[in-house]
């Protein structure tokens, strides 16, 4: 697993950081040609990868995306598990019937429901070992009213249950991916902005008001220059 990257800035968000960038973009260009004669990097070139990498940190997912993604997810998982818990419980009349011993109950699952209730990680197994059950008894459950199709769907719901927990773990490993991704490329527009802002300094060394412009998203504006 890939190593989580930091934000290199901190005190402003992703959004108050992009505005900022632009707003020094847009600065940028109309003081371009002071900055070439100091340094010949800073052509056309920067400037349109300056503009694709705002533009593309603008468009990566957001942390509320990925956590609205993880929020679907878990109520599918809630929903499928549910439906695990609800079969069995409208099963327990046909299974009494059948079986009045509560041995012979309890192989169907009934000592071990409570547990399967409360804990995801149990559901697999109570579910494959109730199929299993109902499967080899069959014939005495659907003598007392209970159908294949039910016990078809004891395996069904396990699977959808399985489907359901493998999206969640998706997701949640797809949040780190687009984390990390997100991070990178917002990232990149921040040390472009470092570079500008270094450069500013000397270009503008003569020039207060001109180098309180190029100040990075973070910075405080001193209050001589607000009024000017």
């Amino acid at each position: 697993m890939s190593k989580k990257i930091l934000r290199l800035y901190f005190g402003i968000t992703d959004p108050e950081m992009l505005t900022g960038a632009e707003t020094l973009r847009e600065l940028f260009e109309n003081d371009q040609a002071q900055f070439l004669n100091s340094d010949p990097s800073f052509d056309n070139a920067f400037k349109n990868d300056w503009d694709a990498k705002i533009d593309s940190a603008r468009h990566a997912p957001s942390d509320d995306a990925a956590n609205n993604n993880i929020g679907v997810a878990n109520y599918d998982l809630i929903k499928a598990w549910n439906a695990c818990k609800q079969h069995f419980q409208d099963s327990k009349y046909y299974i009494r019937k059948a079986f009045p011993d509560k041995a012979k109950q309890n192989q169907f699952g009934f000592n071990d429901y409570r547990i399967m209730s409360r804990n995801p990680r149990k559901v697999t197994g109570f579910m494959d070992l109730f199929h299993y059950t109902a499967e080899a008894n069959k014939v005495a459950l659907i003598a007392q009213g209970y159908t294949q199709a039910k016990i078809d769907l004891i395996e069904t719901l396990c699977e959808n249950f399985r489907t359901a927990m493998r999206a969640k773990q998706k997701v949640k490993k797809d949040r780190f991916t687009q984390t990390h991704d997100r991070t990178t490329k917002m990232n990149d527009v921040w040390k472009m902005l470092q570079e500008v802002n270094r450069a500013s300094k000397s270009i503008f060394r003569n020039n207060p008001a001109k180098r309180q412009q190029y100040l990075l998203p973070h910075a405080r504006q001193h209050t001589s220059i607000i009024g000017l």
